[in-house]
């Protein structure tokens, strides 16, 4: 654990407070999911080079930059082992907080996602702060994911590692990830560091003195796959580790409506 000086913003409620809260903390503009409206402002970042945005599947880069032109439907394949936890867990957790409700069965999510880009701007220049992805099951309502995109510096990668962040009550859960582009025009994302301060999974709470504190959790590592399949088909495959064993995966189907 690292300690240091920091403050937050304690919620009872995760769901969407935290962006009205962290825009009249910065006096930012709240733009909800204008049409095309991406995570990703252009693919060129993070940081890719010039040979990975030539060779990055076009379908895959109009995703990241046009999020809201897309439809979601995901499955959800859990490990039997670890079920009845993440059961647990979400029952007295994550639907109370509607941050991290992960689906625990297919059936929860067969009537697919709803997502939406929420852009915090900068009134005066209209650049955007932070992108915000917010995704709901559209069958219980209940919040999936409600995180912050941003990104960060490391000497040892020598380019940005994207960092998503997860408002949680005094503090917030981060994941630090690597990229690559592969052979085939997929972008790999990956947490899978060893030590602190490299690609991962992060938990950070405040204490009542307004100092912080930084938990690196070398057992967990993830790795979201976006790429086209054999027909066409935009899929990401979104898969969870823990100490090794398999926990968790997700598959998703993109597709384009606009």
């Amino acid at each position: 654990m690292h300690g240091g000086s920091g403050r937050s913003v304690t919620l009872e409620l995760i769901a969407d407070r935290f962006i009205w809260q962290l825009a009249k903390d910065e006096g930012l503009e709240r733009v909800d999911s204008e049409p095309g409206a991406g995570l990703l402002e252009s693919i060129q970042y993070p940081g890719l080079t010039e040979p990975e945005r030539e060779r990055i599947n076009g379908e895959v880069a109009n995703f990241y930059e046009h999020t809201t032109d897309y439809n979601f439907e995901v499955w959800s394949d859990w490990n039997p082992f670890f079920r009845p936890f993440a059961w647990l867990l979400n029952r007295i957790f994550s639907r109370c907080l509607q941050q991290l409700n992960l689906p625990l069965n297919p059936l929860d999510t067969a009537k697919g996602l709803r997502s939406r880009v929420i852009k915090l701007r900068d009134p005066v220049s209209r650049a955007t702060r932070y992108p915000i992805w917010y995704r709901i099951i559209k069958g219980s309502g209940d919040v999936i994911y409600s995180g912050i995109y941003t990104a960060c510096a490391h000497p040892r990668y020598g380019h940005p590692l994207l960092k998503v962040i997860f408002p949680l009550p005094k503090g917030s859960a981060s994941v630090v990830m690597d990229r690559s582009v592969e052979a085939d025009g997929s972008l790999l994302q990956r947490s899978d560091g060893r030590y602190f301060g490299e690609n991962g999974f992060y938990f950070t709470l405040t204490d009542g003195q307004g100092k912080w504190w930084a938990k690196f959790l070398r057992a967990m590592h993830e790795w979201i796959r976006v790429y086209e399949d054999g027909e066409g088909a935009l899929r990401a495959d979104h898969h969870l580790r823990f100490f090794g064993f398999r926990l968790m995966e997700l598959h998703y189907r993109l597709v384009r409506f606009r």
